[in-house]
């Protein structure tokens, strides 16, 4: 994207989670977080690059 070197990405995944556990004190996550994050990696010269980015969080785990 734009000129030669730089780069852009897009990543999604899900954020670890429990789903079951037999140890009493370990409550099971009732919400689906899902991390999604975008970047763009712009190349100054060959030495620097500077890449910003955003990251969201769905339902990050709230305290209880």
């Amino acid at each position: 994207m734009g000129k030669k070197g730089n780069l852009a990405g897009i990543i999604v995944g899900m954020e670890p989670r429990v789903t079951d556990s037999t140890i009493n004190e370990i409550d099971e996550d009732s919400d689906t977080s899902y991390h999604i994050e975008a970047f763009y990696q712009f190349k100054v010269n060959d030495n620097i690059a500077i890449t910003p980015g955003v990251v969201w969080l769905t339902a990050p785990d709230r305290p209880q």
